[in-house]
């Protein structure tokens, strides 16, 4: 199994920074299934966990403003979530190996990095043009790039336009002009 590399605050919190989880998924999927690195696809996380991680996955709504979208238990024990029919608070059993997936992302795939750039290189060689940045702003060409290439995206990994800009954004391969790029 991969190890996932921590790092520590100062008052001895372990955290996880974007590009140590980024590298962390992308070897897990190269682990799991190569072929999505080169012909981009969508990645079943309920079979990935279950069958590859040998995890159980459970949803509930774990939070009302949806700041805790995922809950592992490394122990057995009592976890905190809402009542999908009351709303209310309630406490549930867990045993050690189970995630609790928040049940707004119940429809909604994440994808790796490496399976999102080949599509971004895919889309540039259609229209015969070299990939690059986006920058909305600069010119009709890179505004309607901005347009389609998330619609584009979306299609292929079978997820909202909104979370694949988002995406892209996240990634710096469409930027604003007021980026700071200046050409």
């Amino acid at each position: 199994m991969l190890k996932l590399v921590t790092s520590y605050s100062l008052s001895q919190v372990p955290y996880i920074t974007y590009d140590a989880l980024e590298e962390y998924a992308e070897a897990l999927v190269r682990k799991y299934a190569p072929r999505l690195l080169k012909t981009p696809g969508a990645v079943y996380v309920d079979e990935f966990l279950e069958y590859y991680l040998r995890l159980t996955v459970d949803y509930h709504r774990i939070c009302y403003n949806r700041k805790i979208l995922g809950i592992t238990a490394f122990n057995d024990g009592m976890i905190d979530v809402i009542d999908e029919d009351t709303g209310l608070p309630k406490q549930i059993p867990v045993k050690a190996g189970t995630v609790i997936i928040d049940t707004s992302l119940n429809t909604k795939k994440n994808e790796p990095r490496l399976a999102l750039r080949e599509v971004f290189k895919e889309y540039f060689r259609f229209y015969g043009d070299k990939p690059r940045r986006i920058i909305r702003g600069v010119s009709p060409r890179d505004n309607c790039y901005a347009k389609q290439l998330p619609e584009y995206t979306a299609k292929i990994f079978n997820v909202s336009y909104k979370a694949t800009l988002i995406r892209l954004e996240k990634l710096t391969a469409i930027v604003n002009k007021k980026w700071g790029y200046s050409l």
